[in-house]
């Protein structure tokens, strides 16, 4: 996605590519975690937490496979 120039796009934030960066790529992910900080950009950080999060808890309670 690098190579793309995408991986900044808010459509490029699927929650398995977030989960992907967490373990693999944690620059990139803080600097999609910056720009869900910016001023008037709040809305994209409750749809992360909402999308990602429940992912989160899906994996844990062993109903996805990782």
């Amino acid at each position: 996605m690098h190579g793309l120039g995408i991986l900044m796009h808010d459509n490029a934030w699927h929650p398995q590519i977030l989960w992907y960066l967490m373990r693999n790529d944690t620059n990139s992910l803080k600097t999609i975690m910056r720009m869900q900080a910016e001023v008037g950009a709040e809305r994209r950080m409750v749809r992360l937490a909402n999308e990602i999060f429940p992912y989160g808890n899906l994996l844990r309670s062993g109903n996805i496979s990782d």
